[in-house]
């Protein structure tokens, strides 16, 4: 406990009043040379005494006096306030005669009104534990028989001459013992050797299918697997790093020839850690899990070790102080954190969580419904920045004295290559989808929209072939200039094409160079100044000389004319087409603008998408293959730009699109 200061305006006296006469164990405040001065109604209650026998006498048989003397060190430490508090153990007789043995903690006590330090002890009922203990030491020959009649399989072994090697083989030099013995894989039977088994129970010797000790003795080697090997292996390492305990899961081989798969524990007693002397081994059936879980609420290391196993990582929050209370180790294999930078971070855990994914967890749901689950996959920050995809699960497993959600468990699960890998079939399924599109405006386009101009070029050709001596040269005029825009409208659609599975190979190179944009729309417009007159449409360049772009003088231009020829295909007659272009600094954002029939509100999102093969006919019945905007989205992109459209059905659109500006 922190050492206490009480003070009178923060209503500190009535608080400790409080918690003194309403806890359920013993308080006590003595002063500075260990004389008793009060004590708590429990206190009172377990020492069996009224509050009107709480006489001197009493006082006087719980005294710290000779404690105070003996422990004089920390005493001293406790009263220079270099320690907040320090622990010691204590025997009480109560009114009846009976002990009361105790665990005491006492820290320093100030009373801010008159500057007066006291003791405060908190004292705490052992006696259950310690008359077991007692109990325990008293009847030593109980042990062998707990020992036999365990259902759990143990062995017990003596592997100090395991011991010795190891020693030996670090005094050669040896740096990392699991190196060597990862490359020197007959060393671990070197130590097979060299262990003894000095007892097994009844249990082990049903389970290895043997009848007595000196048998398991004799066949010791037979029993172990290769995955047993590295079980022991992992056992003497972690003794040889002074842990007392090592788990793993593997299988084990009965002299029948059976194979078991078992968890065994090697559990080293903490007065054997140096010479290896006594090493006690369980094997839990794994398929028991019943009894492996008992083992696992009976001994807590034991659990921890098998929490520290498990591929998720498993956390305790707190719902009402929001903050991370318990990780067991896997956290640091999932997200880089240690268990304890975690904790420290307090209610600044949730910073690890992205802030789209944070309203999926809805903790809030456990105050309302304490029978509540929640599951929900959310992006979590690794320690190196990285975000992952976990899957979590949880629920409320504690509630507070008013039946309320206080804390819960969870676990969660790395889920990154599993989404990852849906991402990249969703990906692909798209590609697909996209190619089977593609696919099909190819057959589209050849089998319609070139098809119809061929046609027509038959006709026309077919009819000059037979009729042409009965023609007079207004006809034969027409009938060529027909032939002549046939031609032009399939050489156009040729070119599309083309350019388009070009593109589609990856076959186009790229020549970007410092282009002016004034020029180029110039020269697109002397391409289509004849096919704008012929509606009576007037296309007004706004662009300003001198607006250099960085980009491919084939491309850029392929852009500007499909916008326009677009333009132009749904304007009105005797309407305007205007182009413009933004300086945006390092970009420069182009538009076209007609004042044609527009574009429903439902179709614009078809437009640039080749799976959707958006096409309509023009003011004039004007034909198209829907390849010119996909053209341009293609080019633009490849320039890393956008291009996006506005539109109102009626009143026309405007085009645009941006392209990175020449830097000088």
């Amino acid at each position: 406990m922190d050492f206490f200061k009480i003070n009178k305006e923060k209503n500190s006296l009535a608080i400790l009043s409080s918690i003194y006469k309403q806890s359920d164990f013993g308080i006590a405040v003595y002063s500075l040379n260990g004389e008793a001065v009060e004590i708590n109604p429990a206190f009172q209650k377990t020492l069996g005494c009224l509050d009107s026998e709480v006489q001197p006498q009493i006082f006087e048989k719980i005294s710290l006096k000779e404690e105070f003397k003996k422990d004089k060190i920390l005493y001293n430490k406790l009263l220079n306030k270099e320690i907040n508090s320090y622990k010691f153990e204590k025997n009480f007789t109560c009114q009846d005669g009976t002990t009361l043995y105790s665990e005491l903690t006492i820290s320093l006590i100030e009373f801010e009104e008159d500057a007066k330090l006291y003791i405060i002890a908190f004292i705490f009922d052992i006696s259950k534990a310690k008359l077991t203990e007692i109990e325990l030491k008293k009847n030593q020959a109980n042990y062998r028989a707990i020992f036999e009649e365990s259902p759990t399989p143990i062995i017990e072994f003596d592997f100090s001459e395991v011991k010795r090697y190891i020693n030996k083989i670090k005094k050669g030099g040896l740096k990392q013992l699991s190196d060597f013995l990862d490359s020197n894989p007959y060393e671990i039977l070197k130590c097979v050797t060299k262990s003894k088994v000095l007892s097994i129970n009844r249990a082990g010797l049903k389970l290895y299918k043997v009848p007595s000790l000196e048998q398991y003795q004799k066949h010791q080697h037979k029993f172990y697997t290769n995955e047993s090997f590295n079980g022991l292996k992992k056992a003497i390492i972690n003794f040889s790093n002074k842990q007392n305990f090592s788990n793993s899961e593997h299988s084990i081989m009965s002299l029948n020839g059976k194979v078991h798969y078992v968890s065994r524990n090697y559990i080293m007693p903490e007065s054997n850690i140096l010479d290896w002397k006594h090493c006690f081994c369980t094997e839990i059936i794994i398929s028991d899990r019943v009894r492996t879980e008992i083992e696992l609420k009976e001994n807590k290391s034991f659990v921890e070790s098998v929490l520290n196993a498990v591929p998720s990582f498993i956390f305790i929050y707190d719902l009402f102080e929001e903050r991370v209370i318990f990780l067991n180790q896997s956290v640091e294999n999932i997200l880089g954190y240690s268990p304890e930078e975690i904790i420290r971070l307090g209610k600044a855990v949730k910073s690890l969580i992205h802030k789209g994914d944070r309203g999926l967890l809805k903790f809030d749901q456990f105050l309302k419904n304490p029978d509540a689950f929640c599951e929900a996959v959310i992006r979590v920050r690794h320690k190196t920045g990285k975000w992952l995809w976990v899957l979590g699960k949880s629920f409320v497993f504690k509630e507070n004295l008013a039946g309320e959600a206080w804390r819960v468990i969870g676990s969660v699960f790395d889920i990154t290559p599993r989404v990852k890998a849906e991402q990249k079939l969703i990906e692909s399924e798209q590609k697909l989808k996209e190619l089977n599109a593609s696919k099909d405006l190819f057959f589209s386009i050849i089998t319609h929209d070139i098809k119809n101009p061929i046609s027509v070029f038959l006709s026309i050709s077919n009819l000059l072939a037979n009729t042409l001596q009965t023609m007079d040269e207004n006809e034969i005029k027409y009938f060529a200039t027909e032939l002549n825009s046939t031609a032009r409208q399939l050489n156009s659609m040729m070119n599309d094409l083309l350019t388009w599975t070009r593109l589609q190979r990856g076959d186009i190179e790229v020549f970007k160079s410092k282009e002016d944009l004034h020029s180029i729309c110039d020269f697109v417009l002397s391409l289509l100044r004849k096919k704008a007159e012929e509606k009576g449409i007037k296309i007004i360049c706004k662009i300003e000389k001198y607006s250099f772009i960085n980009a491919d003088l084939n491309m850029i231009s392929s852009i500007v004319k499909n916008l326009l020829i677009n333009a132009i295909k749904f304007s009105y007659k005797d309407s305007e087409i205007i182009i413009e272009a933004k300086d945006l600094g390092d970009k420069y954002e182009i538009s076209v603008k007609d004042f044609g029939v527009g574009i429903k509100k439902e179709n614009i999102e078809k437009l640039f998408r080749i799976e959707n093969k958006f096409t309509s006919l023009g003011t004039e019945n004007e034909q198209g293959t829907g390849l010119g905007l996909i053209l341009c989205k293609e080019f633009v992109e490849i320039h890393r730009g956008k291009i996006w459209v506005e539109s109102k059905e009626g009143s026309g659109s405007t085009f645009f699109f941006t392209i990175p500006g020449h830097k000088e």
